[in-house]
């Protein structure tokens, strides 16, 4: 089950004082995994190779209107974010709103309103987090059990997932698939490639390669330490 304290939160906000502000009231809540970029390259350099939970985007970013940028990329990778601001003219907000944000705060941020916000995203992700997933084909939905999955390749706004006899298409991004998954029996091993633990033959980590049978899979380098830790637990 998760918790609010185990989220992984990314800040993204110029000013110090209300980067630091922001920590200081999810350390009260023990949210610890929490990681702050001040600028635009570094946001997205983020949001790309990082998996997070929640996402906090400052509208103004060192002077220049970028929240709408990041809330659209944030919205292609179904990442959730909150919009934090000073301002209150409205005009900010008009480019924004087709992106979904779950919240938007104005700083500083009311302690309590984020602890409802964080506890409602960390209830959301654990309706995600069941046993199966329901896939459409035609006009039916049918019953699919993740314990049957042997990989997942991603690509763009699509997962396809490979079981022993059966692959399955669904429109869902990678990143945020994962996140549906029991961290204890799937990993990340590339940004295009999940596989299950239990069906991993062999780990070549000269090669950077896992082997699944007669399938072969690159390990991408942001995700070799993560692996060789699985490995060795």
């Amino acid at each position: 089950m998760v918790e609010i304290g185990q989220l992984k939160i990314l800040i993204i906000e110029d000013d110090i004082s209300e980067s630091t502000d922001l920590l200081v009231k999810l350390d009260a809540l023990q949210v610890f995994n929490v990681k702050c970029v001040d600028n635009f390259e570094d946001s997205i350099s983020e949001i790309n190779l990082q998996v997070y939970n929640l996402v906090f985007v400052d509208v103004i970013l060192n002077g220049e209107q970028k929240g709408s940028e990041l809330a659209h990329l944030l919205s292609l990778n179904d990442i959730s974010f909150i919009i934090t601001t000073k301002y209150t003219d409205l005009s900010y907000f008009q480019n924004i709103t087709k992106y979904n944000p779950i919240a938007y705060f104005q700083k500083p941020v009311d302690p309590l309103a984020l602890r409802f916000r964080l506890e409602e995203l960390a209830n959301s992700l654990n309706d995600q987090k069941s046993d199966f997933i329901f896939h459409r084909i035609g006009t039916e939905y049918k019953r699919f059990e993740k314990s049957n999955i042997n990989y997942i390749e991603g690509e763009g706004n699509y997962v396809s997932i490979y079981t022993d006899d059966d692959k399955i298409l669904l429109r869902h991004s990678l990143k945020a698939f994962v996140l549906t998954l029991d961290s204890s029996k799937f990993i990340q091993i590339h940004r295009k490639w999940v596989v299950r633990l239990d069906k991993i033959d062999s780990v070549n980590t000269q090669k950077n390669i896992v082997s699944m049978g007669d399938k072969i899979f690159p390990v991408g380098r942001t995700f070799q330490s993560k692996l060789v830790k699985h490995l060795r637990s």
